[in-house]
């Protein structure tokens, strides 16, 4: 997952923690989950970095996505995996989102029978942990993933105009949007300006 360059950009640190744990999941679609936490973390943390990290829980893997951001209200952790929520954010209204990252990470982590948690603290950080089961690389099957990123075909051949100030959420949004099987231009907001 290259997102070292939208941390560095920033001035965060961006560490993997590597692994030889294998596990039982959808390679493209994990990767989708990761994406989206890992955007997230970058997105809303303005000092210290990420940490990317992987732990054993009994028959399990936990995925976690560390980051020293600014942390989400308790009443808040529930909500934010909702369809359009957003923490209120004075500070950085300009560069809001359009609040779906976390909830399409939780719904492709329900279609794998994965868990996604968070725990957070205000101004000090959050951790998102992905919770899978463990997997056997001698039993494993190569080849076609079981689970299609095109989602039954619905929006293959769907022509989408992206318009995103932010680059990371607009280069992510397209990226999601083209394994889809969307057709995808995209701009920033400032044509005119």
């Amino acid at each position: 997952i290259g997102f070292s360059p939208q941390a560095e950009a920033k001035g965060l640190e961006f560490r993997v923690v590597h692994t030889h744990a294998t596990v039982q999941s959808d390679r493209a679609l994990l990767e989708r989950i990761l994406s989206n936490l890992i955007a997230n973390a970058i997105r809303f943390t303005d000092v210290g970095g990420i940490l990317l990290g992987v732990r054993k829980r009994k028959d399990r893997f936990v995925i976690e996505v560390w980051d020293t951001g600014r942390g989400i209200a308790s009443d808040q952790l529930e909500l934010i995996f909702e369809e359009f929520h957003q923490v209120a954010d004075k500070a950085n209204e300009k560069n809001k989102g359009l609040g779906l990252g976390l909830n399409i990470a939780q719904r492709i982590a329900l279609l794998l029978d994965h868990k996604i948690s968070v725990q957070s603290r205000l101004g000090r950080g959050s951790v998102f942990s992905v919770s899978l089961p463990a997997g056997n690389v001698w039993q494993s099957e190569m080849g076609e993933p079981e689970i299609s990123e095109r989602i039954g075909g619905e929006f293959v051949g769907t022509s989408i105009l992206v318009v995103e100030d932010d680059e990371l959420l607009r280069t992510t949004t397209c990226s999601l949007l083209e394994r889809w099987g969307v057709d995808v231009a995209s701009t920033s907001n400032e044509i005119g300006r």
